[in-house]
C-alpha cells in the first residue's frame, strides 16, 4: 500500500507515521530491516535502527538531499559493529 518517501521504492512500509525498512536487499536507504523513521521538510531527518541500537537525527534548516544522505553515510560508516542479537 505505501512505497516510500518518494511512493515507488521497494522494500520499505509504513507504520505509525514512519518509513520501516522490510526488506534490506531492496530498500533505497541502507537501513536494517525494522529500522523507522522519517524526512521532514527542510532538511530534518530522524531514524532509529533497533538491530544496531542506533538513532540519529539531524535538525537543519536547508532542504538538501545530499546533506541528508551524506549523514545517513557519516552515521552507518560510524558504526564499527553490529549489537548483539536480542
Amino acid at each position: 500500500m505505501y512505497r516510500g518517501f518518494r511512493g515507488d521504492e521497494d522494500g520499505v512500509g509504513f507504520g505509525l507515521a514512519v518509513e520501516v525498512t522490510l526488506e534490506e536487499s531492496v530498500a533505497v536507504l541502507r537501513r536494517s530491516v525494522g529500522s523507522a523513521g522519517w524526512n521532514g521538510a527542510f532538511g530534518t531527518i530522524s531514524w532509529h535502527d533497533p538491530r544496531e541500537g542506533l538513532v540519529a537525527v539531524l535538525m537543519v534548516q536547508q532542504s538538501s538531499a545530499p546533506l541528508r544522505a551524506d549523514f545517513a553515510n557519516a552515521v552507518l560508516q560510524a558504526v564499527t559493529e553490529s549489537a548483539p542479537a536480542r
